[in-house]
């Protein structure tokens, strides 16, 4: 598991108990970041994502994105999966997410609809905040 976010903290005890499961698992600080907008790109998320798998000699992995950083894990898993990326996890606040989402389709389309067109690996989406301000994130939903 490789979780990207501001709020990697909030992981440890989740972290913990991946890696007594025999997980490897590994957090990073928030990156690709230009005053305050993602400006990494598919292919630079991919990249990079890619480059700390390497390093971390790890073959595939389930990202998980929190926060903004979830842009960076849909960027990365759109250029990596399937064959790297086997698994994609988004949580925290999505409100930038479904600014990208509907930035990239002229806004037609829901992040339902955008990960299961563009992002070929199992992906759920697990927001906070007030669920009834934000009924396009498809809390729980899974794609295959």
């Amino acid at each position: 598991f490789l979780l990207l976010g501001s709020c990697v903290d909030h992981w440890k005890l989740l972290g913990r108990s991946l890696a007594a499961k025999g997980f490897n698992v590994m957090a990073c600080e928030p990156f690709g970041q230009d005053e305050g907008k993602i400006s990494t790109g598919e292919i630079g998320s991919g990249q990079i994502v890619s480059a700390v798998l390497d390093a971390l000699r790890w073959r595939r992995v389930v990202l998980v994105g929190c926060d903004r950083e979830s842009i960076v894990a849909i960027q990365a898993a759109r250029y990596l999966a399937p064959n790297r990326v086997v698994g994609l996890v988004l949580c925290g606040d999505l409100t930038t997410v479904n600014e990208f989402i509907a930035e990239e389709t002229d806004n037609r389309a829901t992040l339902d609809a955008y990960m299961a067109e563009h992002v070929h690996c199992p992906t759920s989406v697990v927001g906070d905040g007030d669920l009834s301000s934000a009924p396009s994130i498809g809390l729980g939903t899974i794609h295959k």
